[in-house]
């Protein structure tokens, strides 16, 4: 075989091009369950923060079940429907014309018993979105706390 023609480089080129297109393909599915475990943890993590709980991404799980107290989606007018409020995609409810919208709100209960109602917030930035969120005291006029993040940030890991 002469490796010096063409037909061997392009042979040879193409080869390597689906061998590791084929690669790549499955590693990213067999690696698809852990990336979306670790948003859900990261989402988790981001929501304790707002009401000042630091865990760690694998503590999250506990402590969330722990101080979340209710997922709660509201539709527009502010009724209450069904559904998880930690399901609701809201960049995609964003989307929708008002009316069929569906929101989600996240009631805490901390330690000394006060309660906090965490909304979640999504916006445009400068190279992407960014989004948060926005813990109001009981009396929804105090700000608790509030944490923000946008797309260039990968799920669980700091800086």
């Amino acid at each position: 075989m002469n490796v010096n023609k063409n037909s061997y480089t392009i042979g040879f080129a193409s080869i390597m091009v689906v061998l590791v297109a084929a690669l790549l393909a499955s590693a990213s599915i067999f690696l698809s369950p852990f990336q979306d475990r670790n948003i859900e943890l990261e989402k988790k993590q981001n929501i304790l923060q707002s009401v000042g709980i630091e865990v760690e991404r694998n503590d999250s799980e506990l402590a969330y079940s722990k101080f979340i107290k209710e997922e709660i989606v509201l539709d527009y007018k502010g009724n209450i429907i069904e559904g998880s409020a930690f399901d609701v995609d809201l960049n995609v409810e964003l989307k929708k014309d008002i009316e069929k919208q569906n929101l989600p709100l996240y009631v805490s209960t901390l330690e000394d018993s006060s309660t906090c109602y965490i909304i979640p917030l999504r916006g445009i930035g400068l190279w992407g979105p960014i989004w948060g969120y926005l813990a109001l005291k009981e009396d929804v006029n105090t700000v608790f706390g509030a944490v923000f993040a946008h797309k260039s940030e990968t799920p669980g890991l700091r800086s």
